[in-house]
């Protein structure tokens, strides 16, 4: 880089940092502001969660119920995770093992190929 070039970058910035304000502001909030603030996220997540089990096919007032009967928290992580929830997908996992074990069984055992080499023995 330039002498020039890096005089005139660092000329912009002592101009902006006289020029432009540097504001920040904290201050400290009442347990009842952030408990308010906690339970109305709470609440607009049961809500958009009761929605999402509705599209799902579940009626409206079993899925009231069913958001009713969980905690905050768990609201709160099942509602950005509804769609990848699953939903009966270890039942497939359950089938798909035992198929695979008696396939396995029948090749090894009660195939006419498994046969021949049990007689060739």
């Amino acid at each position: 880089m330039t002498h020039a070039f890096v005089r005139s970058i660092c000329r912009l910035l002592v101009v902006c940092l006289a020029c432009l304000p540097f504001q920040s502001q904290a201050e400290l909030i009442g347990t009842s502001q952030s408990v308010a603030a906690a339970r109305a996220a709470a609440d607009a997540a049961r809500v958009s969660l009761a929605g999402k089990l509705q599209e799902y096919g579940l009626a409206g007032e079993q899925a009231k119920a069913r958001v009713a009967a969980l905690t905050d928290a768990e609201v709160m992580a099942l509602a950005d995770r509804v769609a990848d929830a699953p939903a009966g997908a270890v039942a497939g996992e359950v089938l798909g093992i035992i198929f695979v074990a008696l396939f396995l069984i029948w090749r090894f055992t009660l195939s006419d190929q498994a046969k021949a080499e049990q007689g060739k023995k």
